[in-house]
């Protein structure tokens, strides 16, 4: 069991930089609209 312990790591890390990626695109979405609006 301990030996699938760096894959699950390396999974949650790659999950997490994808959510921070998906983040980050919706924040310049939103930031971009909100320039489009003034």
């Amino acid at each position: 069991m301990s030996a699938l312990l760096p894959y699950c790591a390396l999974l949650a890390l790659f999950a997490m930089m994808l959510y921070a990626r998906h983040l980050m695109t919706s924040f310049w979405i939103w930031i971009e609209k909100r320039a489009d609006d003034d």
